[in-house]
């Protein structure tokens, strides 16, 4: 139906109403027309609702995305804070400069450089705030750590303040060096260089492993070289371990005598031109070596085991005699071929042995069992000590043979 006219309109809607409100027809699709458009308004406003939205509360939260009451507040770049920072200091004229990475433009002329509190308010904005030299403080660390590296080097290794210059010397037990060997030993440690180019004797440098290194090549019988003391700042004490020599073995090569000191190991250590002449050998027989320039030294002697059990038999016969308070002069070998020992006492009585004839026990007994026996109510130990005998042979291996002096078995070589 359409109405022309507004007042009837409205008196239409007002009898509407009026049945709406009553029991009829009317009023019971009003009441569900009014329920259905709750609930649709119920389930807009639990989709809009604020997270902060509280069920006690009947209105809605001021901070529903629909709610255009209020505005964010976003402030213009006129009212940024370093704006105010800049009005609090004055600028002036001063001429900007960079300082690391960061520009320090902000600072003014009218900071009092003498005034220890602005000194330090600045050093605490500019650089602890800012990080001011983060960049430049990696830079000046490894600079100053590669400079440090450099001048320790050249300071420890090759500054001649820190070169040893003084050196007292010791010496182990039973071990010995003369004074010329000791002052060759070190003046060779003084020149010689490691790797050829860091000093052996630099007070920070200077070791044992490397002295003892460079020790034997000049003098081969050294052991080991310690330090035992460093006194700053060019000042060590060394303590010297020598081999402990066997014998020294006198030969005459070609036409030179020379000595040479035998190793308890056999080898041959070095030429004896100290006249040290500890526990000397003789060879009675000439030594001719075909090549010029060659000597015992350049021959392997350690490797000769037969004539290395000879020089350990001439010293444990030594050190019988001596238990026998026997006096002995000389000790020879006829040559470096054989196994023979002749060993003369100081009354000049020939003592003849043969190293591989027996064992030492059984030679033991033997020697004592001759000086015990008597010959024509006189002693052999009598004997011995007058020089009454011409020489005893104790290389046959089932008898002794005594021969006296004035006899016919004396004038037998």
């Amino acid at each position: 139906m359409i109405f022309t006219n507004s007042k009837k309109a409205s008196s239409y809607s007002q009898k509407l109403a009026s049945r709406a409100s009553g029991k009829g027809f009317f009023a019971r699709i009003f009441h569900k027309l009014t329920i259905s458009k709750q609930y649709k308004d119920l389930n807009s406003i639990k989709s809009n609702r604020s997270p902060y939205y509280r069920p006690g509360l009947s209105k809605k939260s001021s901070f529903s995305k629909k709610n255009d009451n209020f505005k964010v507040f976003k402030p213009n770049n006129d009212h940024l804070i370093k704006d105010k920072v800049k009005n609090k200091i004055k600028l002036g004229s001063a001429k900007k400069f960079s300082f690391g990475y960061k520009n320090l433009n902000l600072v003014g002329r009218s900071t009092n450089i003498f005034d220890f509190r602005n000194i330090w308010k600045n050093l605490k904005f500019y650089v602890i705030k800012w990080g001011l030299l983060e960049y430049f403080n990696k830079i000046l660390a490894l600079l100053v750590i590669f400079s440090s590296f450099v001048g320790f080097a050249y300071i420890s290794f090759f500054d001649r303040f820190f070169l040893v210059k003084s050196y007292a010397v010791s010496f182990e037990d039973k071990s010995y060096l003369n004074d010329k060997q000791v002052n060759s030993l070190i003046q060779n440690i003084r020149q010689s260089k490691t790797f050829g180019v860091l000093p052996s004797n630099s007070y920070w440098y200077i070791n044992d492993y490397i002295l003892t290194q460079q020790a034997k090549r000049f003098v081969p019988e050294i052991k080991s070289v310690d330090v035992v003391e460093r006194n700053w700042p060019n000042k060590v004490s060394l303590k010297i371990t020598t081999e402990p020599i066997l014998i020294t073995l006198g030969v005459v090569e070609n036409t030179e005598k020379k000595y040479w000191r035998i190793s308890q190991e056999g080898k041959v250590l070095t030429e004896d031109n100290l006249n040290l002449r500890e526990n000397v050998v003789e060879v009675d027989r000439i030594i001719s070596f075909d090549r010029s320039g060659m000597s015992l030294k350049d021959y392997p002697l350690e490797e000769n085991t037969e004539q290395l059990n000879r020089f350990w038999f001439v010293a444990w016969l030594w050190g019988v005699f001596e238990e026998l308070n026997i006096s002995l002069s000389r000790t020879s070998l006829p040559s470096l071929l054989d196994t023979d020992v002749e060993i003369r006492t100081a009354s000049g009585v020939r003592l003849l042995f043969d190293s591989t004839a027996m064992t030492s026990d059984n030679q033991l007994k033997r020697i004592k069992s001759v000086i015990n026996t008597s010959i024509r109510n006189n002693s052999i130990e009598d004997k011995l000590e007058t020089g009454q005998i011409s020489y005893i042979d104790f290389r046959i291996p089932k008898r002794v043979f005594v021969c006296e002096v004035g006899k016919e078995c004396a004038d037998i070589n």
